[in-house]
């Protein structure tokens, strides 16, 4: 019940919304910057050289021209990883 809550509730994806606006609200960061304050956030570590390049490729497959909306499934997905749910 959990997952489906972390996955379908709409306070979580309004959170994950509001957590990439914040990634992206410092125009200076790069992506590789934004991915290790999203881990850091998330987990308490960097990525680790597969998980940010796994990163990198979710978010070249979900930006269709829409950053923001990239940002945000990436941190959706970053609130249902088991490391951070527990």
């Amino acid at each position: 019940a959990q997952a489906l809550t972390m996955l379908n509730d709409p306070f979580v994806t309004q959170c994950a919304n509001w957590w990439a606006e914040r990634l992206l609200a410092d125009k200076t960061l790069s992506a590789s910057d934004r991915l290790d304050r999203a881990f850091l956030a998330a987990f308490g570590r960097r990525p680790r050289e597969d998980e940010y390049a796994s990163a990198q490729d979710y978010l070249a497959k979900q930006d269709g021209g829409d950053e923001l909306q990239a940002w945000t499934s990436l941190c959706h997905a970053l609130f249902n990883a088991k490391e951070f749910i527990f």
